[in-house]
């Protein structure tokens, strides 16, 4: 699909979480930071390019090594960003 049609939208989030409120559940409040993009997607299929995308720092902070053999069932897309904005709400609590 992403070699038939290339352009896609990311939007990633961070720091998002419920704060209910006393009046109503229905009043509940949630601050975010966010990014939404154009991109242009593709498939990477070099195997040291591969390589380079799987040793990337992931969420835990930590890197890890992978090896061409590991990295042969698994797909790696590379998002190059056109356009982007971004929002943040912070709540004081």
């Amino acid at each position: 699909m992403i070699r038939k049609h290339p352009h896609v939208c990311i939007e990633p989030e961070c720091d998002v979480e419920t704060i209910p409120s006393a009046e109503s559940p229905s009043k509940y409040s949630s601050p975010f930071a966010s990014v939404t993009g154009c991109s242009t997607a593709e498939l990477v299929s070099v195997g040291q390019e591969k390589i380079r995308g799987f040793n990337i720092k992931h969420e835990t902070g930590q890197a890890s090594e992978f090896s061409e053999s590991m990295t042969e069932k698994v797909e790696i897309i590379k998002e190059t960003l056109m356009e982007f904005t971004a929002k943040a709400k912070r709540i004081d609590q």
